[in-house]
């Protein structure tokens, strides 16, 4: 793509906007998940996933309404379709009593949940194990984080809940979803022509600019253009467009 910009001033360090377009897609499976009390075999819940791009994109795991008395009990693992096995929690938390329900989206960089104490306020959590010693019937846990997920997303995804001690008891209402954020094209910024740093009112130069779409959806002509444009410095509210 070759764009011609007119009559734009601009200084030196002026810069050009590199812009990326995320899509988003959900998957979800909603029965409710309820281990039985003290059964380490627990139960598992499973989700098809299809259409995502083989990278290129980043994922989190929501589970909606977790009712249980005791949350240290709880033991839930994620198994990827290629076997990777990710502990997203395991005796977190404790008494959850008169402390409400919790809804954890688990992904990369969120809050680490508590120990041994009432659970963590819902929203976004990190992968968070106080046990290593823990039986899973599917395997040891083969990674510990979110971004070393790898491989192709698409296929069978499965959630491990256990229910570890006997005494206390729960669900996971509303069953689990996985969501996958994916750039659906970015423009990248390859060269401009030589000449002074200085571009003054009236003068043209050319630009040229390689446009990639890395999402799995296919481009249409309008109704909206793609829009490139330049930026004075640090300045946030100057900002000249140039339609493509």
């Amino acid at each position: 793509m070759l764009l011609r910009l007119i009559r734009v001033a601009l200084l030196t360090g002026s810069v050009f906007s590199i812009g990326t377009h995320f899509g988003q897609s959900t998957f979800s499976n909603t029965s409710n998940l309820c281990p039985p009390d003290g059964n380490t075999s627990g139960v598992s819940s499973t989700i098809s996933v299809t259409g995502q791009p083989a990278s290129n994109s980043t994922m989190s795991v929501t589970i909606p309404n977790i009712s249980h008395s005791w949350y240290d009990d709880l033991d839930i693992m994620l198994i990827s379709p290629t076997g990777q096995r990710l502990v997203l929690m395991s005796d977190c938390g404790g008494n959850n009593s008169g402390n409400g329900n919790r809804n954890y989206t688990f992904v990369q960089g969120g809050t680490v949940l508590n120990d041994g104490s009432p659970p963590t306020a819902s929203g976004n959590a990190s992968p968070t194990s106080f046990e290593t010693s823990d039986t899973w019937p599917d395997g040891a846990p083969t990674i510990s984080s979110m971004n070393q997920l790898t491989g192709n997303p698409n296929g069978t995804w499965t959630l491990r809940v256990i229910d570890d001690a006997v005494g206390d008891a729960g669900c996971l209402n509303g069953g689990w979803s996985i969501t996958f954020t994916t750039s659906q094209f970015k423009t990248n910024w390859v060269s401009m022509n030589s000449g002074s740093s200085v571009w003054c009112a009236g003068e043209t130069r050319n630009v040229s600019v390689t446009v990639t779409n890395a999402g799995t959806q296919s481009w249409a002509d309008g109704p909206a253009d793609y829009n490139i444009g330049v930026k004075w410095n640090a300045e946030s509210d100057y900002f000249v467009r140039v339609d493509a």
